[in-house]
């Protein structure tokens, strides 16, 4: 599983102290609990991660100032540009090369 985080602080014991701040991160993982599954033996199918092996995560993090607070409704890559769309309608199109997001 993908799991996105984002630490501002909130970890005042050691090593992070409280120091961890303005981060956002993104890990790969297989917690059994969390995926519903009762053995490791459950996890290997295509993608399970396996100890000694290579997990590729390909992904973009980015920060597109917004002038609503309407939902957004869609996000869109094509011909090498990115679309969000809000539900009303308001659009926001910048240049976005995500042909490693396909590797």
């Amino acid at each position: 599983m993908t799991m996105l985080w984002h630490s501002h602080g909130g970890r005042d014991y050691p090593p992070w102290s409280g120091r961890h701040r303005d981060c956002l991160g993104v890990e790969e993982g297989a917690a059994r609990h969390m995926l519903g599954v009762s053995t490791d033996a459950d996890l290997s199918g295509p993608g399970a991660l396996r100890l000694g092996g290579v997990a590729r995560v390909h992904h973009a993090i980015g920060v597109l100032p917004w002038p609503s607070e309407v939902p957004i409704a869609e996000v869109v890559f094509e011909n090498g540009e990115l679309t969000v769309t809000d539900e009303d309608a308001t659009r926001a199109t910048l240049p976005f090369d995500g042909a490693f997001l396909a590797l």
